[in-house]
């Protein structure tokens, strides 16, 4: 059968679309309104329900939010209720005749369509509010359009309202039975980043998904879908812009509204990112601070302001950034402490500069203490307002020392508290930990069980003349060879991660190395049907290596190019000479990739494309490995590369002076 369904994004349209499709199989066209409602947020769920679902989507648009005044879904002036759907001021979220509206073009395309059916996802809960969605009303509608088509619609053209006397929470279940995915339906009335939890269709969801004891994959969402550093800056610049332009942009701006709540979250979370990217461009490696002990705050040398609070663990190094205002700012609960007191006092970070103090000062310090371990370097001068203290505070000088003891215990433990708020970075490594045993348990299990397989075949007999045994000893060989190459990345890996792996450093020939490398790929590439050059200059500087160490650079580098280029491969491998150094360059014609992978893909087991990776079986680990074994070299790895136009990987050695091979 074919139909028009009215969906919204909603938990409860996007319900009935994937029973209607996935399941009974009818022939949907998925339509939603845009009717200046403050929850429009909603209609990217009900657009990604069509994309899902691969049926048609139409949204119009009803400009008909200065004509229905009065609802709190479209007039700004009217803030959205808090409470329980039933609750007595949840009508003031009725839209006047909506559900008539959305019925009457629903029908209209049906028509024009030739469709069977028009289906809205109404429930019993909406009857108490919405006299528009109760069975009365639906009933008089369905008639009423059999009046209003007969003769234009198709024979039988009827109204289907399959949730009309369920339950929220049966809704919830039925949508576990066709494996809707929650966390692409939207429920609340507010319109923010997040379901708010309190109006009452955050309310009725909750209830809804407890009653039906399933968990809602929407709870607790409080990041942004993953993306990079700079492109979190553009979206959030982006909406602060479309905020001002908003013709609603005085909404934005009161505090006191819940849009105006959200931007204030916005603009914080905006300077934090912009601090957040300041720091990697300036320690994008994080040797500058690889001495810092964890638990210590110190100053960051960027063009701005900033402090960072070290906390280390096994794998990793978190800076967990504070301005210098914010430091300042937290420092300053000391000043009542020297209220009216004739004792004043002054905070110096580690490079000298006042961080917190009660204000100039004239006098020398009498007092000058450091802050403990957790602030190297960083101290507290404590000064007399007058030069005739002495006499004055004689009987005092006992209550000076517990100040200044008091001071220093009270500083540490505020730097230990900035520790506290990493503790919930410690789940990320526990991720990574599981994705290693995950990748390391699917990679080896593929290999033998190919090998264990064609092993059974050859002892059973299993094969019909000798040429053909000796292709399955052939493929037993390769995934034999795999087999040994996963391992010894896995194997180069641990040492890497255990600082075990030791390299024995010589006088080496680049051409050597790269010969080597080329006739350990050489077999492969030719019966893969790879056009492979290899192009090497002569009177080549020697280069200082581990010259085992670099071959496997190299093949790393050549089996990458080959596993990610297209069925016309062409790989090239060059070596030359630069002022100083000396250049190995792999040169592919494969399937590129973006900037944003660029920066990412020498990090431990990323993979550009899941997919293609799962195919061409590849774990994540050969760029990470050849990167670990130029810096060893004191070298550096470059890439250049544009999606879909091949890549270009440069490793450059430093050369050995006055040392020349043929």
């Amino acid at each position: 059968m074919k139909g028009v369904a009215i969906v919204s994004g909603g938990l409860d349209s996007v319900t009935m679309a994937y029973a209607l499709k996935g399941t009974l199989g009818h022939d949907l066209h998925i339509l939603s309104f845009d009717y200046g409602q403050k929850h429009k947020v909603e209609l990217h769920y009900a657009n990604r329900c069509a994309e899902s679902l691969r049926v048609p989507y139409t949204q119009i648009t009803l400009p008909i939010q200065d004509l229905l005044y009065g609802s709190a879904l479209t007039d700004y002036s009217i803030p959205i209720p808090e409470g329980h759907y039933e609750a007595e001021s949840m009508k003031v979220t009725v839209v006047p005749n909506r559900n008539a509206i959305f019925l009457s073009l629903a029908y209209a395309l049906a028509v024009s369509t030739q469709s069977d059916f028009v289906a809205t996802a109404v429930h019993s809960g909406d009857h108490h509010i919405y006299p528009d969605c109760r069975p009365q009303f639906l009933k008089a509608f369905d008639l009423m359009e059999n009046y209003a088509t007969e003769g234009h619609s198709k024979e039988g053209l009827h109204l289907l309202t399959p949730f009309v006397e369920k339950t929220k929470a049966w809704i919830v279940t039925t949508g576990a039975v066709h494996n809707v995915p929650f966390q692409y339906t939207w429920s609340c009335y507010k319109g923010g980043l997040l379901h708010c939890g309190k109006c009452g269709t955050c309310i009725e969801r909750k209830e809804a998904f407890a009653v039906a004891e399933i968990e809602d994959p929407t709870v607790g969402w409080r990041d942004f879908l993953p993306m990079d550093s700079a492109t979190r800056i553009f979206v959030l610049e982006k909406s602060i812009e479309l905020a001002k332009k908003s013709r609603n942009a005085e909404i934005y701006e009161n505090t006191n509204t819940h849009e105006g709540m959200q931007m204030a979250q916005i603009r914080p979370l905006l300077a934090a990112e912009e601090m957040a990217a300041e720091v990697v461009e300036r320690y994008p490696d994080g040797s500058g601070f690889a001495d810092w002990a964890s638990g210590s705050l110190h100053r960051l040398e960027a063009q701005i302001d900033l402090y960072g609070l070290c906390v280390k663990t096994e794998e990793k190094t978190f800076l967990l950034l504070r301005s210098s205002d914010d430091v300042k700012r937290e420092l300053s609960v000391f000043e009542k402490a020297f209220a009216g007191d004739d004792v004043s006092y002054e905070i110096l970070d580690e490079n000298g500069q006042a961080v917190g103090g009660t204000g100039s000062v004239e006098s020398e310090e009498f007092l000058t203490s450091g802050l403990g371990e957790n602030m190297p370097g960083w101290k507290i001068k404590l000064y007399f307002a007058d030069s005739d203290v002495f006499s004055k505070f004689a009987s005092r000088q006992v209550t000076i020392y517990v100040w200044a003891g008091v001071l220093v215990i009270v500083l540490i433990l505020a730097a230990g508290g900035f520790a506290v708020q990493t503790v919930g970075r410690q789940m990320k490594l526990n991720r990574l930990k599981n994705d290693f045993i995950a990748t390391v348990t699917h990679e080896l299990k593929t290999p033998l069980a190919s090998m264990r397989v064609l092993v059974d075949t050859l002892l059973e007999g299993n094969y019909k003349e000798q040429k053909q045994a000796t292709e399955y000893l052939e493929l037993i060989a390769r995934e034999n060879e795999r087999l040994s190459n996963l391992i010894d990345n896995f194997l180069t890996f641990s040492r890497m991660e255990r600082n075990k792996q030791a390299f024995e450093m010589l006088e080496a020939s680049p051409a050597l190395i790269a010969s080597r490398a080329a006739e350990a790929v050489k077999t492969k590439f030719e019966q893969g049907h790879c056009a492979f050059d290899v192009a090497v200059d002569e009177n080549l500087p020697a280069v200082q290596a581990d010259q085992d160490a670099m071959v496997t650079a190299l093949i790393n580098l050549l089996d990458n190019s080959y596993k990610y280029s297209y069925d016309d491969k062409q790989i090239k491998l060059s070596v030359y000479a630069e002022v100083g150094s000396v250049c190995f360059r792999v040169t592919d014609n494969g399937i590129g990739m973006s900037r944003s992978a660029q920066r990412k893909i020498f990090e431990r087991f990323y993979q550009a494309d899941q997919t293609l990776s799962r195919r061409s079986q590849g774990c994540g680990l050969g760029l990470s490995i050849v990167k670990f074994i130029v810096d060893a070299h004191n070298g550096s790895v470059n890439l250049e590369s544009k999606p879909n136009k091949g890549s270009v990987f440069t490793i450059k050695l430093p050369a050995v002076e006055n040392e020349q091979y043929p």
